[in-house]
């Protein structure tokens, strides 16, 4: 069974990687935006 510390981390790494991909799409937006 899972702890609760390991969920903690989990959801940690996940939080992680969505403030990853929101940065990466902002990003790319602006590039784009920049180019037009």
């Amino acid at each position: 069974m899972l702890t609760l510390d390991t969920l903690n981390v989990m959801l940690a790494v996940s939080e992680e990687g969505l403030i990853e991909e929101m940065n990466h799409r902002a990003a790319g937006l602006t590039a784009a935006g920049g180019l037009l």
